[in-house]
């Protein structure tokens, strides 16, 4: 998560608000600004983290299951959860935790989004 923050808070910093200003003078919601407007201005950062995210999350995977094993309840991360799910044939069981953890990062991204007004120290 720190490396794709790491990608998204530069271009964050040096977009222009003016965009979204000029959003807000013409009636749309924060969402509508949302998604209409900062959302594609992040898409290659977005991805550029999503990226670099998965390589990281690659390259701990071995390591962490060497390192803190595999128990069900006890020592098992999301990642060790849904791999043994997957090995297990309960691709659905897999997916679901997977779509969960990316809606929670969603979530995380779009309270960053929104508190940022209240953040900002300019």
């Amino acid at each position: 998560m720190e490396r794709s923050v790491g990608v998204i808070k530069p271009v964050f910093d040096t977009m222009s608000r003016s965009l979204e200003e000029a959003s807000a003078t013409i009636g749309a919601t924060r969402w509508q600004t949302f998604w209409h407007v900062t959302l594609p201005s992040l898409k290659g950062a977005i991805t550029s983290g999503a990226l670099l995210t998965f390589a990281r999350a690659v390259g701990e995977f071995g390591s962490t299951i060497l390192v803190s094993g595999n128990l069900a309840m006890r020592t098992q991360t999301a990642p060790l959860y849904i791999f043994a799910k997957f090995n297990e044939g309960q691709v659905e069981a897999a997916n679901a935790v997977a779509i969960v953890l990316a809606l929670l990062s969603f979530f995380i991204f779009s309270i960053l989004f929104f508190a940022r007004d209240w953040l900002d120290t300019d």
